[in-house]
């Protein structure tokens, strides 16, 4: 009768255990998102931290990063359905300050560049109409957006990118 009563426990207890282990872990996840997807960095913003080290020329030493804590903002593409002379806006968010933003756009399934952009000054945004450069159909889209740096010295760096992956059905 002994381990008979032990099985019993056993089988009540594990159960408990493991149930605690799951809410453990679920809120420990929910304290975790919190912290770290609010504030004016994070990923829920669209903001990428920059990379410090991309202002620095050839190990020299500088006096201060001007890149130092900074986030680059991408905006979203969503996936769509438009017509033929429906306009795509390409913008570069007003939180980017002094960087320059620029748009390649790819065929996921060719990896043609379909459309590209020059620098876009932040606040500022490019028209694209793709049923100008694509006919009629469904198409997997790669929106790579490269954001660029000025440096007083008028040279341009180009530091981390945002790719937003969307189908786009072009109706004829």
């Amino acid at each position: 009768m002994g381990k008979k009563d032990n099985r019993k426990k056993w089988r009540r207890v594990v159960p408990a255990v493991l149930t605690a282990v799951v809410i453990l872990a679920v809120i420990t996840a929910f304290c975790l998102g919190r912290t770290h997807g609010g504030g004016e960095t994070g990923s829920s913003l669209g903001g990428m931290v920059v990379d410090t080290r991309a202002a620095q020329d050839g190990g020299g030493e500088s006096a201060e990063n001007p890149l130092a804590g900074r986030s680059v903002y991408f905006s979203g593409i969503e996936d769509a359905a438009i017509g033929r002379e429906t306009v795509v806006r390409l913008d570069n968010r007003e939180e980017n300050l002094d960087f320059l933003l620029r748009y390649e756009i790819y065929d996921a399934g060719t990896g043609e560049l379909v459309f590209e952009t020059d620098l876009i000054p932040s606040g500022q945004h490019i028209d694209w109409v793709p049923g100008e450069t694509l006919e009629p159909g469904e198409y997997t889209l790669d929106f790579l957006q490269i954001p660029y740096y000025p440096e007083p010295s008028g040279r341009y760096i180009s530091l981390t990118q945002g790719s937003n992956q969307v189908t786009l059905a072009i109706l004829d």
